[in-house]
C-alpha cells in the first residue's frame, strides 16, 4: 500500500535527498581529515619555513581545494581551521588571525553550532587570542578573554577547559607586556581554580600553572614564593 502512495518522482526526490546528505557528510569528513592532518603537521613543524615542509601542507590540501564550490558549514569550519594552523606554522600572523576570525564568525552564525560545539567554539576563541597576542593587539585579546569567561559552561569538563585556557593566556599576555604585578594579582584566582578542580586537571597543566605563578613572583622579586612554587614543579 505504501508504494501506491508514492509516485516515481517522489522516489527520485527521496533518492536525491539521500545522495545530497551523503555528499554533505563526505565533504565534512574530507575537510575534518585535512584539519587533523594540518594539526599534526603543525605540531611536527611548529615554525616551518623550508620549502619541503610547506609542500607537505600543500600535498594534504590540494586534492580537496574547494574552489567556488559551496561547502557545508562544518566543512567550512574545518577548512578555515586548517588554514589557520598552516599560516601560523609558516609564520604569517595576519593570515593566521584572519582564518581564526572566520572560524568564529561561522560558528557564531548558528545558535545550534554554539550549543552543540561549545568546546570547539571556546578552542577557536582561544586560538584567536593567541593570534591577537602574536600581533601585539593585547586590548582586543583581553576582550575575547573576558568573552571566554562569560560563557556558561554546559558541563564540568568545559568549566575546567575555560579555567585553564583563560588563566593560561592571561599569564602569557601579562608576561609579554611586563606586567608582573598584575600577574601576581591573579594568582589567588588561579589557586582557587586549582583547588576547585583538584584531581581533575592533568599534571602537565598543573605544572604549567606552577611555573606561571613562580615566574610572576620572580618578576616582582618575591623569591621565597618563587622557591615555594618551583618546589611544587619539582615534586610533581
Amino acid at each position: 500500500n505504501g508504494y501506491k502512495k508514492i509516485t516515481k518522482q517522489g522516489f527520485n526526490k527521496i533518492a536525491q535527498q539521500e545522495i545530497s546528505l551523503l555528499e554533505k557528510y563526505k565533504s565534512i569528513s574530507e575537510y575534518r581529515n585535512i584539519y587533523h592532518q594540518y594539526s599534526r603537521l603543525h605540531h611536527q613543524h611548529t615554525h616551518a619555513r623550508r620549502g619541503d615542509v610547506k609542500k607537505k601542507f600543500h600535498s594534504v590540501m590540494n586534492p580537496y581545494m574547494p574552489g567556488k564550490k559551496k561547502l557545508p558549514q562544518q566543512a567550512n569550519i574545518y577548512l578555515h581551521g586548517a588554514y589557520a594552523r598552516y599560516f601560523r606554522t609558516i609564520g604569517d600572523r595576519d593570515k593566521y588571525h584572519e582564518h581564526c576570525k572566520r572560524v568564529i564568525q561561522i560558528i557564531e552564525s548558528s545558535p545550534l553550532q554554539l550549543m552543540e560545539r561549545q568546546k570547539q567554539y571556546l578552542t577557536e576563541l582561544f586560538n584567536r587570542i593567541i593570534a591577537l597576542g602574536e600581533l601585539q593587539r593585547y586590548k582586543e585579546a583581553y576582550g575575547f578573554l573576558h568573552k571566554i569567561r562569560s560563557i556558561p559552561a554546559k558541563n564540568e569538563h568545559i568549566a575546567i577547559f575555560v579555567f585553564y585556557v583563560s588563566y593560561y593566556v592571561e599569564f602569557e599576555i601579562l608576561y609579554t607586556t611586563g606586567q608582573f604585578e598584575k600577574a601576581v594579582k591573579i594568582v589567588s584566582a588561579t589557586e582557587a581554580g586549582l583547588s576547585r578542580f583538584k584531581g581533575k586537571i592533568s599534571n602537565a597543566r598543573y605544572i604549567t600553572f606552577c611555573c606561571h605563578i613562580a615566574y610572576s613572583y620572580f618578576g616582582t622579586g618575591n623569591y621565597s614564593n618563587v622557591i615555594e612554587w618551583s618546589n611544587k614543579v619539582i615534586n610533581n
